[in-house]
């Protein structure tokens, strides 16, 4: 298989629901992110992360315009859509909060992160941990590698979009119609910023034909070693 080691999803009854499964999951988390990118205008994301209590830790934004197309499994250079972006969002704030975590002196041995997407292709490709394009094999890798090196559980959820309303604001630069509240609300949150070395790295990966699993192996290496070297406050 090309992904070395399977997203763990706790064991659920043959009558619980996703979201059901959402939310028994974020329930039993340490840390929960959620996560939103855009298209539309220029293209961005954003996430916030916050503990069992509900406060909010860290706050990213990423600006993603040159973003503009990616390999497809059918070899080819297609358009990016909202599907990839998305996916990369949900991996790109994992490894953001984990370099902050580490670097705060938090314990994340063994602890359970949950991340919270509205793009329904994103939460299938993760909770599947299963895809066919060359980017979406590297992003997989990465999520997997995370918790082979960290000890960590991810899991993931689905949220309805109207409810992921500070990360949508985030990754809207607060071009919303509360987005100087919400901004304000997180003046007190540090934000990480992530250097552009790593996006330029990122959007070069999402480029790339298909490669050998071995390669492939040792690309999502370099992404996590890349991404997570990049964060700063």
């Amino acid at each position: 298989a090309p992904v070395t080691y399977p997203l763990l999803l706790r064991r659920c009854t043959e009558w619980e629901t996703d979201p059901e499964r959402a939310a028994r999951q974020a329930a039993a988390a340490d840390y929960i992110i959620h996560g939103d990118a855009r298209t539309a205008g220029n293209r961005g994301a954003g996430m916030i992360v916050s503990d069992t209590s509900g406060a909010q830790l860290v706050w990213m934004q990423l600006l993603l315009r040159d973003f503009t197309c990616y390999m497809s499994a059918a070899g080819v250079l297609d358009d990016m859509n909202i599907n990839v972006l998305e996916f990369a969002q949900a991996a790109i704030s994992v490894l953001a909060f984990i370099a902050w975590a580490r670097g705060e002196g938090l314990a994340l041995d063994g602890c359970h992160i949950h991340v919270f997407t509205d793009n329904s292709s994103a939460h299938s490709y993760i909770r599947r941990n299963r895809a066919t394009h060359p980017f979406h094999l590297v992003l997989l890798q990465v999520m997997s590698l995370i918790m082979v090196q960290h000890g960590i559980l991810l899991t993931i959820g689905h949220i309805e979009g109207r409810r992921n309303i500070i990360a949508d604001a985030i990754s809207r630069e607060f071009d919303v119609p509360n987005g100087p509240s919400l901004r304000t609300s997180l003046l007190h949150v540090p934000r990480l910023l992530l250097a552009d070395r790593a996006l330029r790295f990122l959007n070069d990966v999402a480029r790339m034909p298909f490669r050998m699993p071995l390669a492939t192996a040792q690309l999502s290496l370099t992404v996590l070693a890349t991404v997570t070297g990049a964060v700063s406050v």
